[in-house]
């Protein structure tokens, strides 16, 4: 097994304030892990991730995330993540440059008008389109 070391760091003064922080996350249990860089437009969603039973390509199995990144490599266009799971669907937009991170692949999502319970699944898959133009994105996934 390797260690994954996640490092996030903010800098930031205001009004002479030092408010910048750094977090640190390790996980020794790591297996696998995988990066890509792919392109989208704004014509049609694409399959960054799937999720299932069984790994395969393209498909990491379910339970064994431990670290997730997407990032938006474009320094003008904006993306959307389309996550789904267990009927449930939420949306994530990613300014350019910006990054999505999950510590797994559960999710819940719920668009009621009264109290709901907290009930997670599986998330199936996430897609992403462009906002405009052709931005890239990188994922890294690790378990």
């Amino acid at each position: 097994m390797s260690v994954l070391k996640v490092t996030i760091s903010e800098e930031l003064v205001l009004n002479g304030n030092d408010l910048g922080t750094q977090n640190v996350f390790t996980d020794s249990n790591i297996t696998f892990a995988d990066r890509r860089v792919m392109g989208l437009d704004a014509i049609s969603n694409r399959s960054v991730v799937e999720f299932g039973t069984k790994p395969m390509a393209g498909t990491f199995q379910d339970a064994t995330v431990e670290y997730l990144r997407i990032t938006n490599l474009d320094t003008t266009n904006g993306i959307v993540l389309d996550i789904r799971g267990n009927s449930e669907q939420y949306f994530v937009e990613l300014e350019p440059e910006c990054s999505f991170i999950l510590s797994n692949n559960i999710m819940d999502a719920n668009n009621e008008s009264t109290a709901q319970t907290f009930s997670t699944s599986n998330i199936d898959t996430i897609q992403a389109i462009a906002k405009a133009g052709t931005p890239s994105i990188e994922y890294f996934i690790a378990g």
